[in-house]
């Protein structure tokens, strides 16, 4: 099969696509609101590449494909890190914690790596009196920007009561640590699963080792919102993220 015709497999879904663990944001006008989701992406033709995916669909009204998602690609070293960096701004006393923002890189040209990385997503944690949220920010300043708060479903929520201090804030943090603690077991034990040493060929390639744990794209990822963690189902009209995010990147 020519390089022209190739198509990448579908990715083959795992329990990080397990619906409570997506995030959805506000809309922008549309029928489907932002979502992100974070799991482990196997790369089927050479499972040493098996990395974790930070995955933002938009759902911009811009009719260039291009703004309609956002994709941070990182070791599980680093995923775990986030998640670490999750849990110290929901475990602060603080109404308000500083944004802490991890920039990831790309190369500037993927045929010719010698050229050097470049910057590509930022992912930014932070805290506000709508609660913990997390944001990916592209390179490109116009792609939509959006704050997924963690929050909770249609079936499933706190009762606040300001009298006693029990404000949503303070059940978004409860939220952000259960993600944390529920995606950093689950990222270890897919990339347990798919991840095996580069191993190559006579020709110095990839032994490409097929082992069915999915494709290399992200082709046929069925959106499915049932059972989605709701982003503050109390606040959904909340549309500050440039408000938020414009302190860091202006």
């Amino acid at each position: 099969m020519s390089q022209q015709n190739y198509r990448a497999p579908a990715r083959e879904k795992s329990f990080g696509d397990y619906p409570a663990f997506k995030l959805l944001a506000a809309r922008d006008g549309g029928d489907k609101q932002p979502s992100l989701m974070m799991y482990v992406h196997a790369n089927a033709n050479n499972p040493s590449n098996s990395e974790v995916r930070f995955v933002v669909f938009t759902q911009s009204q811009d009719p260039d494909p291009k703004k309609g998602k956002i994709e941070a690609k990182i070791n599980l070293v680093d995923a775990v890190t986030v998640m670490k960096a999750i849990e110290k701004v929901a475990n602060s006393k603080e109404e308000k914690v500083e944004n802490i923002v991890a920039q990831t890189y790309r190369p500037k040209d993927f045929k010719n790596r010698s050229l050097g990385m470049i910057e590509d997503v930022k992912i930014v944690v932070g805290k506000n009196a709508n609660g913990v949220f997390i944001s990916l920010v592209s390179w490109n300043v116009e792609v939509p920007r959006k704050l997924f708060y963690f929050g909770f479903s249609d079936m499933f929520t706190f009762i606040t009561n300001e009298e006693k201090g029990q404000t949503f804030q303070q059940f978004s943090e409860l939220r952000a640590l259960a993600h944390a603690e529920l995606l950093k077991l689950t990222m270890y034990d897919e990339m347990k699963r798919v991840w095996r040493p580069w191993v190559p060929n006579n020709n110095g390639n990839s032994n490409g080792y097929q082992g069915g744990n999915g494709g290399g794209g992200n082709g046929g990822w069925n959106q499915n919102n049932g059972g989605a963690s709701q982003s503050l189902k109390q606040n959904n009209n909340y549309n500050d993220a440039h408000a938020e995010l414009d302190d860091i990147f202006g």
